[in-house]
């Protein structure tokens, strides 16, 4: 039921962009090719799944070619920020729920090498063991690997 389908060069464009993965910027103009593009049957739209379907988790897509970018503009973020110190990131106010810093504190010294440091806050229950703050550099390489770990 593959039948030919003539397109104009702005839609073949825009066609390739979105077969690599590059999004069309929102204009006026750009909806219309869209719109074109799927009245003629050349791009058909996904059903999305609601995002509370995914258990508090959110999906973010973004095109493969940009990961790589993404991924050493958070190393070297980590790498800039990772000699400064401590207690940069308020973090019991950006994720107020212990466990879920707790969860993440444990990840992040998995990754880094060192989950006996992070079992002996634990177990002492002290100031450490809450997580309060955070570094901006261990949060970004956390990051960096929760990316890196998904799109393997």
């Amino acid at each position: 039921m593959n039948k030919k389908v003539e397109l104009t060069p702005e839609e073949q464009m825009m066609i390739e962009g979105i077969q690599l993965g590059l999004l069309p910027f929102p204009t006026p103009n750009n909806f219309e090719v869209l719109r074109a593009l799927i009245g003629k049957g050349a791009l058909q739209v996904a059903q999305r799944t609601p995002i509370t379907q995914h258990n508090d988790d959110l999906i973010v897509r973004i095109p493969r070619a940009e990961l790589p970018v993404l991924l050493a503009a958070l190393e070297e973020g980590s790498d800039v920020c990772g000699g400064r110190g401590c207690d940069d990131l308020e973090f019991a106010q950006i994720v107020p729920d212990l466990n879920t810093r707790q969860k993440m504190m444990a990840q992040y010294h998995q990754w880094n090498g060192d989950p006996e440091v992070w079992t002996s806050d634990l177990e002492t229950g002290g100031a450490f063991a809450e997580v309060h703050y955070w570094s901006y550099g261990s949060a970004l390489f956390y990051l960096r690997r929760r990316i890196e770990t998904a799109a393997e």
